[in-house]
C-alpha cells in the first residue's frame, strides 16, 4: 500500500522510520531539506499535517505526546506485524 501513495507521503514516512520520535517542527525542516536534495518542490507544512494524518489513518505512522510543553506530538514507524494486527 505503502508503494501506492505519492512521493511526498513516502518521503515523510522514510524521514520518520529513520529519525523515530522526531517532532513535527524538526520534520518539517528535515522534509524541506530532503525534497531540496531530490530536486521537489517541498509542499506546506499544512500538506505535510494532511501527509502525517494519511499515514496515522493507514496505521504506518502514529505519535505519543512529547513530554515537553505545548501541543508536541512526537512520531514512530509503526512495525509491520502491529499494523498488521491492528488492521485486524
Amino acid at each position: 500500500m505503502l508503494e501506492k501513495l505519492g512521493e511526498h507521503h513516502r518521503l515523510v514516512y522514510e524521514i520518520i522510520r529513520k529519525n523515530p520520535g522526531i517532532t513535527l517542527h524538526d520534520l518539517f525542516l528535515k522534509y524541506g531539506d530532503e525534497c531540496r536534495k531530490m530536486d521537489l518542490m517541498p509542499k506546506s507544512e499544512r500538506s505535510l499535517t494532511s501527509y502525517i494524518h494519511d499515514l496515522i489513518s493507514l496505521h504506518y505512522v502514529n505519535f505519543e505526546r512529547a513530554k515537553v510543553r505545548g501541543n508536541v506530538r512526537k512520531f514512530k514507524v509503526v512495525g509491520e506485524r502491529a499494523r498488521m494486527e491492528s488492521l485486524g
